[in-house]
């Protein structure tokens, strides 16, 4: 509808700009009309003197009759013509004055052009500022999605971390319901230990009494003071040693991936029985080196997973 009333407003200025250029040339043909009735009149004021000289000269006056007739010819033709431009300066100043009314209507046309154009900007204007909104609350949204995505992460691993413990727990209850056998079987197992402990005590005086020394029996002797007693009076004692010398896989424990366990061998642990015998102290030293956190070592349970995985792969409990 704008650009209608555009188009209509373009128009009327160019009609106008056309009367305008039509005046102009009316009143140039006005100019030029009025110089020919001067020169016309100029031509009676002649006429007059030609009449007086015809007077004078009689011999000439059938040829001044003539000029005069000539003259009244063109006079009557040029009378004619200016009633004609007359008309038509006439007929152009109506047309003139039927265009003033349109030229004062395009003047308001073009006010209202004015105002629809304001009209357009502050709604443009409003439009950009829902815009804006529209943006900051598709951030907003953004930001809501990931921060959900976040808490379905979270909650994933805690899902994960939850069915870990629940796993941890059944194997615990396996594991106490298997103790509970073991406290069960323990007074028949006393009178065994304590011949065990005789047969060490016996061994013991063996190796100090004999003259050849030998590299590895001192090493031994004191490698089995060492230890707890309750390690000391079992009769797989020799095969624990053997089995400390050996290689275990790492990953088998709950929390050790790859890294961990080749760092973990790079530092000389290569068997269970070695991180099963962890010291708090120990824990914070190997977390440093592994730049892990040793509150995860402890929550993953990294020191009985140890144990559960010796007595899994060689039957003994540490």
């Amino acid at each position: 509808m704008v650009a209608a009333h555009t188009e209509e407003l373009r128009g009327a200025q160019q009609a106008s700009r056309t009367a305008e250029q039509a005046r102009e040339v009316h009143k140039e043909e006005i100019r030029v009309l009025r110089e020919q009735i001067a020169q016309l009149n100029e031509g009676l004021a002649d006429r007059d003197q030609l009449r007086t000289q015809v007077k004078k000269l009689e011999a000439t006056q059938s040829r001044v009759h003539q000029l005069e007739v000539e003259l009244s010819d063109r006079e009557a033709a040029h009378r004619g013509v200016i009633q004609q431009l007359e008309q038509s300066l006439a007929e152009r100043d109506q047309r003139i004055d039927e265009l003033v009314p349109v030229t004062h209507l395009l003047r308001e046309k073009e006010a209202d052009v004015k105002e629809w154009e304001k009209q357009h900007a502050r709604t443009v204007q409003d439009h950009e500022v829902e815009v804006g909104k529209l943006q900051e609350q598709c951030t907003a949204q953004d930001q809501l999605r990931a921060q959900h995505q976040l808490d379905e992460q979270r909650l994933h691993e805690r899902g994960q971390e939850i069915e870990s413990l629940q796993h941890q727990l059944h194997e615990l209850h396996v594991e106490r319901e298997r103790l509970s056998k073991e406290v069960q079987s323990i007074p028949g197992k006393d009178e065994h230990i304590e011949k065990l402990r005789m047969q060490l005590k016996e061994v013991r005086a063996a190796l100090r009494e004999k003259s050849v020394p030998a590299d590895g029996a001192p090493r031994q002797v004191r490698h089995a003071e060492s230890q707890p007693s309750a390690q000391l009076g079992s009769p797989k004692g020799d095969k624990s040693t053997q089995k400390d010398a050996q290689k275990d896989d790492l990953k088998k424990i709950h929390g050790i991936g790859p890294v961990f366990a080749q760092t973990l061998n790079k530092m000389g642990m290569w068997t269970f029985v070695q991180i099963a015998r962890w010291k708090p102290d120990d824990i914070n030293k190997i977390a440093k080196k592994l730049e892990t956190d040793p509150e995860r070592i402890k929550r993953e349970n990294w020191i009985a997973d140890a144990k559960k995985q010796h007595f899994r792969k060689y039957g003994e409990r540490l």
